[in-house]
């Protein structure tokens, strides 16, 4: 068990390899076989998500739970048989958690590998065979709006202004916002539009230029100064969702991030000019949106996996809370 950073972050040790050493940053616990070594990485799961562990540790820079407070903690006593059926509970749904994850790893590989040929024509779709060429974003979008730095505070709520964290590798994620106080209402400005590009303009080197790709229209939702809101140029048909893809991927997404520029190691900014002159490998427009579809077909899929790993994660969470505390206990075959 992790004795400092992730505090009570445990697991078991199977006897993976023929010889191994612990590092002085770890706990090594034994049952005396009186007590399963996997109830007890639950019940060390569970006060760690509830802060249980906090009171016990070190107020240093860097907190450590030492081996005096740990062992002063309290564990609650179920009977063999229980903790056997409790266990395999706890270890059926973890196995689903972990069959999702792989799962979910696995179709983020393949969208991967879809974009890294699809978005340099190394790859073309049935049925394509037009000409590429190198095009300045400025011919592809109309323009570049920004929003209006307002007071905001902690909440969920309408109006409110997006954070930058609202984008991230081409996804949105309307839920990252602030409520805007009342007195600053009527300073908001552009509105989260439908089909339309979002693009970091100020951030840390890392976040400098991310995208984000808006499906639906979010009038309640309005930009910040520090990101840009872009749609399509009026007659150019540019499928924004391709053009999110080719900004957030490859050779493209380093390009954008270096054309920031600032004298500050945390934060950075892109000038709108450098922005509409960046140049972007563009397909025929009906290509686009064949690629666009195509993505999204596994953004899709990819969506539907994190809903399921998400309630998946919370029925595990439900089960832990009733399972440790006695609440809910769980009965043999003979009512034991």
């Amino acid at each position: 068990m992790c004795e400092g950073g992730e505090i009570g972050r445990a697991a078991v040790w199977h006897g993976e390899l023929a010889e191994a050493y612990f590092l002085n940053t770890l706990h090594r616990l034994r049952s005396k076989g009186r007590y399963s070594p996997s109830l007890l990485v639950a019940f060390f799961e569970r006060w760690a998500a509830t802060g249980k562990l906090d009171a016990l540790v070190g107020k240093a820079t860097l907190g450590h739970l030492t081996k005096e407070n740990l062992l002063r903690v309290p564990l609650p006593v179920m009977p063999p048989a229980e903790q056997e059926r409790t266990v395999n509970a706890l270890t059926d749904v973890d196995s689903l958690v972990g069959s999702l994850e792989r799962s979910l790893a696995k179709k983020c590989a393949i969208k991967h590998g879809m974009m890294q040929e699809l978005l340099a024509g190394r790859t073309r779709l049935a049925g394509f065979s037009g000409a590429w060429s190198q095009r300045p974003l400025g011919s592809l979008v109309d323009g570049l709006a920004a929003g209006t730095s307002v007071r905001s505070t902690d909440g969920v709520g309408e109006p409110a202004v997006l954070k930058t964290s609202a984008i991230r590798g081409g996804r949105f994620d309307a839920r990252e916002v602030k409520t805007i106080l009342t007195q600053d209402v009527s300073r908001a400005s552009c509105a989260v539009v439908a089909d339309s590009l979002i693009i970091s303009r100020m951030n840390t080197p890392a976040m400098v230029g991310d995208v984000g790709y808006v499906k639906d229209a979010h009038p309640g939702l309005y930009l910040p100064d520090r990101l840009w809101l872009a749609r399509s140029r009026t007659g150019s048909g540019t499928s924004m969702r391709w053009l999110t893809a080719a900004l957030s991927h490859g050779a493209t997404a380093q390009s954008v991030r270096g054309l920031a520029t600032g004298t500050s190691d945390s934060m950075k900014n892109i000038p709108k000019k450098r922005m509409l002159s960046l140049h972007v490998l563009t397909p025929p427009v009906d290509e686009q949106h064949a690629i666009a579809d195509v993505l999204g077909d596994a953004d899709t899929e990819i969506e539907a996996l994190e809903r399921l790993l998400g309630v998946t994660r919370a029925i595990k969470h439900g089960m832990i809370q009733e399972l440790l505390t006695g609440r809910t206990r769980l009965v043999g075959e003979g009512g034991e």
